[in-house]
């Protein structure tokens, strides 16, 4: 038994590195003979994650339609585990699938049920909540929206204040400026962005001072202060010729 899950496993963590070579047919045949050894052993973990890199494997081919019903199955098998804390993963990559396909009462759903779990750690419940603030957005419902985002905003303070590494404060300042793009407070934002960026420019953190820029450029435009959002791809560029 062990030795034919290690076959399945190998096969397949193949199955992704032969879809990024160009080989999707190879990769097919090794998602569809992990399933069958999975099966056999009555492996439900193994079983959806496969009908997971079926999904990812049609979204890489541009089958983007066609990979909702993996996601499903995904989701659909970590269900009958009985454990939404281990299912949760697939829960989430289900929900998301539905948002690009706009299906959005379904995603919604998912969504409101993971944020609601006690279970979930808070950088995760974040990742859920800022979900629910692009339905809200998608949807129109602009106090849904607002609840949101503001809960999103007090999560990150908080999770700001306890962040330990670079990356990880970094990713969250971004995301903070985002947020406040998204719930409409522009000048905020903006600042947000660039005390971002005098951070960054204290550590060398080149790659976050760019982001920040990117953002500010993505501000501009909205605002259509075309000049300014000239000014920022100006900066884009430059910082990106120098790394």
């Amino acid at each position: 038994e062990d030795s034919a899950r290690d076959a399945a496993d190998t096969l397949l963590r193949r199955a992704p590195l032969r879809g990024r070579i160009g080989e999707p047919q190879s990769a097919v045949s090794d998602i569809d003979g992990a399933a069958k050894i999975y099966h056999r052993l009555d492996n439900t973990v193994g079983l959806a994650k496969c009908y997971l890199q079926a999904g990812e494997l049609l979204d890489s081919m541009d089958r983007r339609t066609d990979a909702a019903e993996e996601y499903r199955q995904a989701a659909a098998i970590a269900a009958t585990w009985k454990n939404d804390s281990r299912a949760s993963y697939f829960y989430f990559r289900h929900a998301c699938k539905l948002v690009e396909l706009r299906e959005y009462v379904d995603a919604e759903r998912i969504f409101k049920f993971l944020a609601s779990a006690d279970w979930l750690e808070r950088e995760l419940k974040l990742t859920v909540i800022s979900q629910l603030c692009l339905v809200a957005q998608a949807t129109g419902n602009d106090k849904e929206l607002k609840e949101r985002c503001s809960l999103a905003l007090v999560m990150i303070d908080e999770l700001i204040q306890e962040a330990v590494s670079a990356e990880e404060r970094r990713s969250l300042l971004i995301k903070k400026g985002q947020h406040l793009e998204q719930f409409g407070q522009h000048d905020q934002a903006l600042q947000c962005f660039k005390k971002a960026i005098e951070r960054f420019d204290v550590i060398s953190d080149q790659e976050g001072i760019i982001e920040c820029w990117f953002h500010i450029r993505g501000v501009m435009q909205h605002l259509g202060d075309h000049e300014k959002e000239r000014e920022a791809s100006e900066k884009v560029l430059a910082l990106g010729a120098e790394k």
